[in-house]
């Protein structure tokens, strides 16, 4: 399990990152070793970003998911309105590392932008984790959503991406 960390630089003057948050992918994994580095983590809420939590891939449906972060105490938390519909999944993708991008996932977001906020006051109580497919996280729109919470609350937000 590897982390790759993004963290705004703190300027003088500037609020120090007080707030962590952690995403990961299940692609490549299965359940059991979701469950393993999210216990490993402390993880005490799953924030699932999938616009559908519906998966081929046994174990990571949404009822299965839940069922298993709740027999370790891991709540669960589906927020569908930050996934990505699939029509505009590969549009994005193409920008990825770009201003662009960041800006597509703002559109796609639309009103929906305020449940950055409800990430914030939630990693403000307790160790979270964002869940996608993507195991890498450059290829999934996580990294939109980790750079857009780093952005909108500079200086306090901290993202691990596990690998």
């Amino acid at each position: 399990m590897k982390a790759h960390s993004i963290s705004p630089g703190n300027t003088p003057g500037e609020r120090k990152v007080t707030y962590s948050v952690y995403t990961i992918g299940y692609e490549k994994r299965s359940p059991e070793e979701l469950i393993r580095i999210i216990r490993d983590l402390e993880i005490v809420t799953v924030i699932d970003v999938r616009i559908s939590a519906k998966s081929r891939k046994k174990g990571f449906d949404q009822n299965s998911l839940k069922n298993a972060l709740a027999s370790v105490n891991v709540r669960y938390i589906h927020m569908p309105e930050l996934g990505v519909p699939k029509e505009k999944r590969d549009y994005l993708l193409q920008a990825r590392g770009s201003e662009e991008f960041l800006e597509t996932y703002l559109e796609i977001l639309g009103e929906n932008s305020a449940k950055i906020g409800d990430i914030l006051r939630i990693i403000q109580k307790e160790k979270a984790l964002l869940l996608c497919y993507e195991r890498k996280y450059s290829d999934c729109h996580r990294s939109a959503l980790s750079d857009l919470i780093v952005r909108t609350f500079p200086g306090l937000v901290s993202v691990s991406h596990i690998s």
